[in-house]
Parts: C-alpha cells; sequence; structure tokens
C-alpha cells in the first residue's frame, strides 16, 4: 500500500515543474521589457540630439528644415510606438509574476502537506515500532524462568 506522501510526490511533481515554467516565463518576459526600456532610452535620446542639431543656427534651406520636421515627427511616432510596447511589455511582465506567484503559493502548499504526511506517518511507524518491541518484550516475559537455586 502506496502511503499518502508517495501519492501526493507526483502532484509536487507537476506543480513543481509549472512553477519552473512560470518562473522561466516572467524572466522572458523581463528580458523583455529591459530591451523595450532600452530601446526607448536610445529613441529619446537620438531625438533629442536630432532635435538640438535642429535649435543651431544655420543657414538652411526650407525645404531642408521640412525634411527635417518630418523626420522630427517619424522619430516621435517610433517614441510612442515604443512607449506602447513597453506599456505592453510591463502588463505582460506583471501577469507573468503574478502566475508565478500563484504557482509557487501552490507548490509551498504542495510540499507542506506533503512533511505533514510524512510526519503522521513517521508517527504512526515509531508507534507501531514501539508497539512491537512491547509485544516482544512482553512474549520474552511470558516464559518461565528457571530460578538456578
Amino acid at each position: 500500500m502506496k502511503k499518502r506522501s508517495h501519492k501526493i510526490q507526483k502532484i509536487v511533481g507537476i506543480a513543481k515543474a509549472e512553477e519552473q515554467r512560470s518562473s522561466l516565463a516572467a524572466g522572458r518576459a523581463q528580458q523583455k521589457l529591459d530591451d523595450a526600456v532600452s530601446r526607448l532610452e536610445e529613441l529619446n535620446a537620438y531625438r533629442q540630439g536630432y532635435a538640438e542639431q535642429a535649435r543651431q543656427p544655420r543657414h538652411a534651406m526650407a525645404m531642408q528644415w521640412q525634411d527635417h520636421q518630418q523626420f522630427l515627427g517619424k522619430i516621435n511616432d517610433a517614441v510612442r510606438s515604443q512607449q506602447t510596447i513597453v506599456a505592453e511589455s510591463e502588463h505582460q511582465l506583471e501577469m507573468h509574476r503574478r502566475q508565478w506567484t500563484a504557482k509557487r503559493r501552490r507548490l509551498e502548499s504542495l510540499v507542506r502537506v506533503v512533511e505533514s504526511y510524512r510526519a503522521q506517518e513517521q508517527v504512526v511507524k515509531d508507534r507501531r515500532e514501539q508497539r512491537e518491541t512491547d509485544d516482544m518484550y512482553r512474549q520474552s516475559s511470558d516464559f518461565p524462568r528457571i530460578d538456578d537455586d
């Protein structure tokens, strides 16, 4: 007969695998967010540098000024797009963290159940061994003793 702790051990193994997968997904989401933030910082730095170039006095033709403004507009669009990607990445990361936390709690609960079952099983085993020892002692004391008088 299998003990309860052995029966639930498969469930613990499955929960552990789920928790690990969830942890990896959260890690990937964190990396994606880090990459998106880095890209946004690069775009902002590029935009700032390009905007500062436009502020420097020079004799530019109206056409160059217009091209410059259109390009700056495209950079601004790219920044807004990247901000959306960052926001979505933050949302995904938070979702993955919540899932990982839930799976982690479940795993910890299952581990506590297994530990409790094992402790109960140990108590039962200790009692059985004590009972067997007591029975052996009683049986040995049932034999008449021969005194050397």
